[in-house]
């Protein structure tokens, strides 16, 4: 088997995936730029592989060693990263729990796709524990006309949830404010403190490390991701858990 070919698949498949975003929907951020540079080496690589190899030879032993040395150790973190995003996405919650649901973007007034990717978790769950509520949590950004957490709100009770049982958290902007300030709501109102977060599968384990910190432990309810924003922002994610771990 030619090696050359596969890593050209592989390369010109990833890079298609992460230039989908930028023309449909005009998403660039640190994993579209990421998953460009990286797809768009393994694709170079994998057609021009006597010119690339000869590039690369000409660098000092050292270089070459550190640069080795360097893409395994981001291979083994991603590995790492991905088994734990897995198992986080894993955590079931137990019965009426109470549901963060993590804000993302708005439309104006119309809740992204993402969002309402999380919003369909915290629905189904809502549904089937009749005596469970719902904290909707995200304050107002650039571009929004309302909140987030309003923006939710008008979605859930369009689809037949009972405004009772919807409790809109309006002022943070970090998915750490999110779960502190919803937390704020959670005991002033006495809810089930056994809390089941909402939110993209990629974002869960970070969720669950922010929650961790404040001594909670949380349970999931995944999103199921849109295949064509899955990659950049899995990607940026990396970054995120990284970010959060260290420091």
């Amino acid at each position: 088997m030619n090696w050359y070919i596969l890593l050209a698949a592989v390369g010109v498949i990833g890079l298609v995936w992460c230039l989908i975003p930028v023309f449909t929907a005009f998403i660039f951020n640190i994993g579209t730029a990421t998953g460009i540079a990286v797809f768009g080496l393994m694709s170079a690589w994998g057609l021009w592989p006597e010119k690339c190899n000869a590039l690369f030879g000409r660098l000092p032993a050292l270089m070459r060693w550190i640069l080795i040395a360097l893409a395994a150790l981001i291979a083994a973190l991603t590995v790492l990263i991905s088994v734990k995003m897995v198992m986080a996405c894993n955590d079931k919650p137990s019965e009426n729990s109470t549901v963060i649901v993590l804000g993302c973007g708005v439309y104006g007034e119309q809740p992204s796709l993402m969002l309402i990717e999380r919003l369909e978790a915290a629905e189904a769950y809502l549904r089937k524990n009749p005596g469970s509520s719902a904290i909707l949590s995200g304050g107002q950004g650039r571009g929004e006309n309302i909140s987030e957490a309003e923006a939710m709100h008008r979605w859930m009770v369009r689809r037949g949830i009972d405004p009772s049982r919807l409790y809109k958290e309006d002022r943070s902007s970090s998915t750490r404010e999110n779960i502190a300030y919803s937390l704020e709501i959670i005991r002033a109102n006495n809810l089930s403190e056994e809390i089941a977060v909402a939110s993209n599968e990629f974002h869960l384990l970070r969720a669950h490390m922010i929650a961790e910190e404040a001594g909670l432990h949380v349970t999931s309810l995944p999103g199921h991701t849109a295949w064509w924003l899955f990659a950049v922002n899995y990607i940026r994610e990396l970054y995120g858990v990284i970010y959060q771990a260290v420091l």
